[in-house]
């Protein structure tokens, strides 16, 4: 039994356990049969009804593993990385500490590799143009070395010829 400390009158909320523990369940079946949406809101409310407690820990660490997810088509590494990050802040003693931390460093690695890489692609982009650029520049060179070959060979021909 818990006893809701923002009530204005006293009630008491009796907490099924074994309830929400079927939704922390329920909502890990929706993900593993590719029902990402759906099993992200069963997570979304079990965290909305404990935010600083049990399981509301777990809801939010299995939020942020959805997020992350390769086969979920809205996987986002941020949004991940911001659910870790408020596990470790809103969850102060929970056992998913290490595994939080350990997903935290993971992901700050994995996005600062993919903007890297971003960048990466900026500057081959601007490489292509800039080798395009040249090649038509060469291209042109040679053409005019070209002319400028024939216009000295005839000229070398009329001082032989005289």
């Amino acid at each position: 039994m818990m006893i809701c400390a923002g009530c204005a009158v006293k009630k008491v909320h009796v907490l099924n356990i074994s309830k929400t523990d079927r939704g922390i369940d329920r909502a890990y079946e929706q993900a593993l049969h590719g029902r990402y949406n759906a099993a992200f809101r069963t997570y979304k409310a079990i965290q909305s009804n404990f935010p600083h407690s049990s399981p509301g820990d777990k809801a939010l660490f299995y939020m942020g593993i959805i997020w992350a997810y390769p086969d979920n088509p809205r996987m986002n590494y941020k949004k991940a990385l911001a659910c870790f990050k408020r596990v470790l802040k809103n969850y102060p003693d929970t056992n998913l500490r290490m595994n939080a931390r350990a997903w935290i460093h993971v992901l700050n690695d994995v996005i600062a590799k993919n903007r890297k890489i971003e960048e990466l692609i900026q500057v081959n982009i601007e490489m292509k143009k800039r080798l395009e650029k040249l090649r038509t520049v060469n291209s042109t060179l040679r053409e005019q070395f070209k002319k400028i070959k024939e216009v000295d060979i005839t000229t070398q021909k009329r001082k032989l010829e005289h």
